[in-house]
């Protein structure tokens, strides 16, 4: 495996490259590279190294996320939020608070239960475990590595590398559109479930504060309209989900094939 690190410095003719172990005979002006030392390469081979690494790069990614590995993550993901959000039907309910108020007034029989999500579901499991526990720490997680990500494609986007690479834009151009995507439906997850949470916050640490009726209403539409925005953030953010919304809109909406897509395919970097 080739491996390229550190910096490239221009000089007579050549790039100097500092590499790890490579095959014999590669340095063009003679004598095998030992360790860390610097090696003279060709100018024009410099864009093929760097392609060769991205290559190397997306063979390791699909060997980690293979297609089982996926299918797992996304299966046990959707299980864990059905153990989360059916909670609730476990027993971590407002269910004995009623049952006492029902007796002390005196009432006989089972309690009647007034149907209101308040009424029915313990803040205390909305803000200790549902918020505090599986909103709010990946929120934050997911935040700091999108910061990272961020950093880190722009480092490499100022890297200089010789005149005749091109512009590394066409390197990273596609991950930086990419993670710009995806940071956007993280901040719009968070405006969209966030009033909602410090809404409930205030019902339990401030039970005497005034909540108008209005925003409890449009944070729970947020909430419910945030599904609605994934996909066409998707759309219009990345071709690849946007050619396949088309066609399954075509295929199953309009009953006509697609039509096809005047995009131009993505650019590759030349070897």
């Amino acid at each position: 495996m080739l491996w390229l690190e550190g910096h490239l410095e221009r000089t007579e003719g050549c790039s100097c490259v500092y590499l790890l172990p490579i095959a014999r005979g590669f340095c063009e002006r003679g004598g095998r590279p030992q360790g860390r030392d610097p090696v003279c390469l060709p100018i024009h081979v410099v864009p093929g190294l760097t392609q060769k690494r991205r290559a190397v790069s997306i063979v390791q990614y699909k060997e980690v996320v293979t297609p089982r590995r996926a299918v797992v993550a996304i299966a046990g993901c959707w299980i864990l939020s059905f153990l989360v959000g059916l909670t609730p039907m476990f027993g971590w309910n407002n269910l004995s608070e009623v049952q006492r108020a029902w007796a002390a007034n005196g009432s006989v029989g089972e309690p009647v239960i007034k149907c209101e999500f308040e009424k029915v579901i313990s803040m205390e499991y909305m803000v200790y475990f549902n918020f505090f526990v599986w909103v709010l720490p990946p929120l934050l997680l997911m935040v700091l590595i999108y910061l990272e990500v961020f950093h880190l494609i722009r480092k490499q986007l100022a890297k200089k590398v010789s005149a005749s690479t091109g512009d590394p834009q066409k390197y990273y151009g596609k991950e930086l559109r990419i993670a710009k995507s995806l940071a956007l439906v993280l901040v719009l997850f968070a405006l969209s479930w966030l009033p909602l949470h410090v809404l409930n916050c205030i019902t339990l640490f401030c039970p005497s504060c005034h909540k108008p009726s209005v925003l409890i209403y449009i944070a729970i539409f947020l909430t419910h309209g945030n599904s609605a925005m994934n996909p066409i953030v998707y759309a219009f953010r990345i071709q690849k989900f946007r050619v396949t919304f088309l066609k399954i809109w075509n295929d199953h909406f309009r009953c006509q094939p697609a039509p096809p897509t005047d995009e131009a395919p993505e650019e590759r970097p030349a070897d």
